[in-house]
């Protein structure tokens, strides 16, 4: 059955999400949408279930823009699914970084922030008051930030180039 839901705001606390198979740990879930993501604050924690999207889609899944403007916030994909984004064949809206101490683990096949595999995602944009983000992939022929090896789509990708910090020669650390 299809359903959707609406937006989803976290501005404080501490969240654990964990999705199931196909599922978003915080956005939608398989073949479901959801609207936007916002995260002002807390301690936020998500991983994704098998393709998908620790935050944002799950597989075939669709949400709106997801915004993390504060907080602590630690996301990771499941196998073909970003840390943040959209898991396999799924999209997403636009993603906005714009404050807070983010990390970004996807699983493999996906953009740490941006595509899973074959997903389509909105402008990728990292500004603002950062503490820090840390956005890593596991496979070496993917975006860290941006689209996935598959037939992924990304809107234009805007980092703010005094935030960016390079701690690692790994090519796959930003």
């Amino acid at each position: 059955k299809d359903t959707a839901s609406g937006n989803i705001g976290i501005e404080g606390g501490t969240i654990t999400a964990t999705g199931k198979i196909n599922a978003a740990g915080i956005g939608s879930v398989y073949k479901n949408t959801c609207g936007d993501i916002t995260i002002t604050g807390g301690t936020v924690t998500a991983s994704g279930g098998n393709t998908a999207a620790g935050i944002g889609s799950g597989q075939y899944g669709t949400c709106g823009n997801i915004t993390i403007a504060g907080g602590t916030v630690t996301s990771t994909g499941g196998n073909f699914g970003a840390g943040i984004g959209c898991g396999q064949d799924g999209t997403c809206g636009d993603i906005s970084i714009l404050g807070g101490t983010v990390t970004s683990t996807p699983g493999s096949y996906a953009a740490g922030i941006g595509c899973g595999g074959d997903g389509k995602c909105g402008k990728i944009t990292i500004t603002g008051d950062m503490t820090r983000v840390i956005a890593t992939k596991i496979d070496r022929y993917v975006d860290i930030i941006g689209s996935s090896s598959t037939g992924s789509k990304c809107g234009a990708v805007t980092i703010d180039p005094s935030l960016i910090d390079v701690t690692s020669d790994d090519d796959l650390t930003l």
